[in-house]
């Protein structure tokens, strides 16, 4: 058949350019679409707004993956490693999925913060297990630790060591009303420099939960 002329295997060129750069547009929006069903489905979860407003059955470790996902962009953005350590079969706790998401986001955006902020190796680790008839759930960061000398103000309403601007000083106070009086389960922190854990205990038998 011969070579074709210049012309047409220019035309050819550029439709074959064409037809790649188009694919790969479409893969792009393939990959931002499932992004954004992902995103979806994760706000709906952490919500909960598609299931009752009562107390029922929680699984912690999807409630914490939720809260992961929506917390995704600031873990990439300021450059902290992620460790995750799940016991298996874990049970469900008698509670309020939406509240307890509020506890898990106010721990791990601390926990964020800290560890890109403290001069460590700029890592935080979430274990969730169970012990003692409770569901158990550690946040631990690397970060510089919290002082001594206000390490129990941490709790007040308004209280923040975060520089002005980046915190409220609600986070904790709101975590700790969730976990000890809507759950009738404990919030406590151990923390040192180099290594911050805050721990929540959720009673696994709805008989010792709270009204």
């Amino acid at each position: 058949l011969g070579t074709p002329p210049p012309p047409l295997r220019a035309a050819s060129a550029a439709w074959c350019e064409a037809t790649l750069a188009a694919d790969a547009a479409l893969a792009t929006v393939e990959r931002a679409a499932g992004r954004i069903g992902e995103l979806v489905r994760a706000v709906k979860a952490y919500t909960h707004m598609d299931r009752g407003l009562g107390a029922a059955p929680v699984d912690v470790r999807e409630g914490v993956e939720t809260t992961l996902a929506l917390l995704a962009h600031k873990l990439r953005d300021r450059g902290v490693a992620l460790e995750r350590a799940y016991a298996p079969a874990l049970p469900a706790v008698p509670g309020f999925a939406g509240e307890l998401n509020q506890v898990w986001t106010n721990l791990l955006d601390n926990a964020i913060d800290a560890a890109a902020d403290g001069g460590g190796a700029r890592r935080v680790r979430v274990r969730v297990g169970a012990a003692d008839r409770h569901l158990v759930v550690d946040v631990e960061d690397d970060g510089a630790g919290i002082p001594e000398a206000v390490r129990e103000r941490i709790w007040e309403p308004f209280f923040t060591t975060k520089p002005v601007g980046r915190g409220t000083g609600l986070g904790l106070d709101i975590a700790r009303h969730v976990v000890v009086e809507q759950h009738g389960g404990a919030l406590t922190v151990d923390s040192r420099p180099g290594r911050t854990v805050f721990t929540v205990r959720l009673p696994l038998d709805p008989r010792d939960v709270a009204p």
